[in-house]
């Protein structure tokens, strides 16, 4: 009997290795017939010329006209780091999911090319058409299936899903090893598959992720750092945005992320992928992936995997934008955030009557997540509790009676920026201000510091864990005071510094509580 089980798993075994090594010939076979640099004219488009009118242009983004006359397989360079070596081989096999709606046809083709060809362990390409007008995209389709035979599949949905709702369409139709999401204007470069695999190889809970690139969207140059790396994060009202990594995370070759954006390309292993609930359309926020984090996985970033993509802004917007957005939001913060949802409701007025439905925190039960402070404390320290580790919170307004408060500008970098002051707004993300427990004197991601600028005395925010640790005193009397100097923070017009105290209106601040 034994025997037996074990001629018929050898025989399976030879079986699907037959089939693996079939699936990759023809793939082999596939990109050895396209050698030609084709170009895709819409019709009639050869006779509008190259200059795309403004008209076109606020409609998509992207220089169009320029777009069709350019090669769909064109060559890119090599944007890879110097220190990339050639990757381990990994047995694992990937299928690319991409999504798109109201996508230009030949920006779509383009991106369909350079996967084709510039994939390693291809498993499968997974274009879901999310609801396209047919009489548009009818024509790119089909030819589509007739260039690609068997290495797409076209999955055309009748109702418009949205970008997390249409992915969740295509993962139904993955048979790889492995998931990939990418956008549908991205190139990709020379080797970007292995790298993300070999981080899954060593790792099945991990999601590994590209360095971006930029592809102008006019002219469609592409243009790269081999030596930059772009950190993802997000603050309170669960925006992402793109900052540095700090000088110390810099040392590793493959950097862990809190966040990543919708563009990058998400690599999971099938197995670790939990059973998944999503409504929201296009604008789901993309921090819901801090559950990598809280329940077993990392996000990684990885330096020698790069992919081009084209920043734009949106080609379609909902009247209902900020709606979707909340709803989205709420229900991240609901199952994820335990107390600290209420951050987020602190953003968004309207969000607390806001119902999502009888959502369960039964799978995160299941899968034993840590909790969100835990996230904090371990993976996103710069964002500030400012609930729980400030003795004070508040707009700083001096005094004077011009009714101007400390402003951050928006900043959102680790690198140093100069504060300045503005008229008082009410603004949580520009001109909340917090004194912590410890002296420091922060913003919802930075902290203040002071910097010599000849015989000027100037403050600056920074990264908390990049900048001198300088501590601070807010006085009975209204004084801000530098503890390593003794100086007051003092006001002239618009300009800001620290000056020897001498206790004049100057140099007197309140600290206003923000209306939420």
């Amino acid at each position: 009997m034994y025997r037996y089980i074990r001629v018929v798993l050898i025989l399976f075994g030879i079986s699907f290795t037959a089939l693996f090594i079939q699936h990759h010939v023809e793939l082999s076979e596939f990109r050895s017939e396209q050698k030609s640099k084709d170009v895709y004219y819409p019709t009639n488009s050869r006779d509008r010329g190259l200059q795309t009118t403004r008209q076109e242009f606020q409609e998509y983004f992207i220089n169009v006209r320029l777009s069709d006359d350019i090669p769909v397989n064109r060559d890119i360079p090599d944007s890879r780091p110097d220190s990339c070596e050639t990757p381990v081989p990994s047995q694992l096999t990937v299928s690319v999911i991409i999504t798109f709606y109201r996508e230009w046809p030949s920006i779509l083709l383009r991106t369909i090319y350079s996967v084709a060809y510039m994939t390693q362990n291809l498993q499968q390409i997974i274009l879901v058409d999310d609801d396209n007008d047919e009489t548009v995209y009818g024509q790119v389709l089909n030819l589509i299936r007739k260039t690609f035979r068997d290495v797409v599949k076209v999955v055309s949905l009748r109702r418009r899903f949205g970008l997390i709702g249409a992915r969740l369409e295509g993962v139904k139709h993955a048979t790889g090893n492995v998931i990939c999401f990418l956008d549908s204007h991205m190139e990709v470069n020379i080797n970007w598959s292995i790298p993300l695999l070999n981080i899954i190889d060593e790792n099945p809970n991990a999601v590994a992720m590209s360095q971006l690139d930029d592809i102008n969207p006019s002219t469609f140059k592409y243009t790269f750092s081999k030596t930059y790396r772009t950190r993802y994060g997000f603050d309170w009202r669960l925006r992402f945005f793109e900052t540095e990594f700090r000088k110390e995370q810099l040392k590793h070759g493959d950097l862990v992320l809190p966040h990543v954006g919708s563009a990058l390309s998400l690599f999971g292993h099938r197995n670790s992928l939990g059973k998944t609930n999503v409504v929201c359309l296009d604008l789901c926020t993309d921090a819901s992936r801090m559950n990598v984090w809280l329940c077993g996985g990392k996000l990684v970033h990885v330096a020698c995997s790069r992919i081009g993509h084209i920043t734009r802004s949106q080609p379609y917007l909902q009247n209902n934008r900020l709606d979707i957005e909340m709803h989205n939001y709420k229900r991240v913060a609901d199952v994820w955030m335990d107390k600290f949802a209420s951050y987020v409701d602190d953003n968004y007025p309207g969000m607390k009557s806001i119902s999502v439905g009888g959502l369960s925190k039964q799978w995160r039960q299941r899968r034993r997540c840590k909790p969100f402070s835990w996230f904090l404390d371990n993976i996103w320290p710069e964002l500030f509790r400012y609930k729980d580790h400030s003795s004070s919170t508040g707009s700083i307004m001096n005094t004077n009676g011009g009714r101007l408060c400390l402003d951050n500008q928006g900043h959102l970098f680790s690198s140093p920026l100069r504060i300045t002051v503005k008229p008082c707004s009410n603004d949580t993300n520009t001109q909340l201000f917090g004194l912590t427990t410890d002296g420091r004197l922060r913003t919802n991601l930075q902290c203040m510091f002071v910097k010599k600028e000849v015989f000027d005395l100037v403050p600056y925010i920074q990264n908390c864990y990049e900048q001198p640790r300088d501590t601070f005193k807010f006085t009975k009397n209204g004084e801000i005071i530098h503890t390593s100097t003794g100086y007051c923070l003092t006001i002239h017009s618009y300009n800001i510094g620290f000056e020897m105290c001498r206790k004049d209106n100057h140099q007197k601040w309140s600290l206003l509580m923000i209306q939420i």
